[in-house]
């Protein structure tokens, strides 16, 4: 029972020491290339966005420096008029919402981390699973950013302009703050565990 225990203890200690370097190594890539991929995602959230809400269009994308912190500004358009409880319409109406830019880093950041520190594969094999891993961080990140916006969206209608008939469903609601309660985080473990079993699912077909 004594050598298992040591063996795994060792295991664990060359992960950790892995993950250090590799956790540095991609902030460090996110930090001077990290606009590049955001701005190639602004188009997929965009066009998401606009499915999930075809009362909107997004119109203006602005990324503003505020202190210590980096945000995205998106202005949607409310194209559909509004009509209240009074029966006075409402015409087309523009907001900005914004979000962090480190929330978009939260999903690559923790995934390739972990995938480059993985002890047991190759360097050729995480090569593989982190190329295998970059269509599941989009998916994570459309699953998630699309959402933000128009939760922050219908609280600013319904905080700002009350006579707007703007609701939240409970979906919306409860998926929000998931997200920013941890949600983010676990969306990227499932992007590994996804990542891993279709590697070994690949990798064991071939070696029958």
């Amino acid at each position: 029972m004594e050598k298992p225990f040591k063996k795994s203890t060792f295991r664990m200690s060359g992960f950790v020491l892995l993950l250090i370097p590799s956790f540095i190594a991609v902030s460090l890539l996110l930090l001077f290339y990290g606009k590049y991929y955001i701005k190639s995602l602004i188009p997929l959230i965009t066009y998401e966005f606009e499915k999930i809400y075809p009362e909107g269009k997004i119109t203006k994308i602005e990324f503003v420096k505020m202190r210590h912190r980096h945000q995205i500004h998106f202005t949607i358009r409310t194209h559909k008029n509004f009509t209240d409880e009074r029966g006075i319409s409402w015409p087309v109406s523009d907001l900005t919402v914004g979000i962090n830019t480190f929330a978009l880093y939260i999903h690559p950041l923790l995934v390739l981390s972990l995938l480059a520190a993985l002890p047991f594969l190759s360097k050729k094999e995480k090569l593989i699973v982190i190329s295998m891993s970059c269509p599941l961080i989009i998916v994570s990140v459309l699953t998630d950013i699309p959402f933000h916006l128009l939760y922050e969206l219908k609280e600013s209608y319904i905080a700002h302009a009350p006579q707007v008939p703007m609701q939240i469903s409970w979906s919306l609601s409860f998926w929000y703050h998931a997200l920013n309660t941890g949600g983010r985080q676990f969306l990227s473990l499932i992007v590994i565990a996804t990542t891993l079993l279709l590697f070994f699912f690949i990798t064991s077909d071939k070696k029958l």
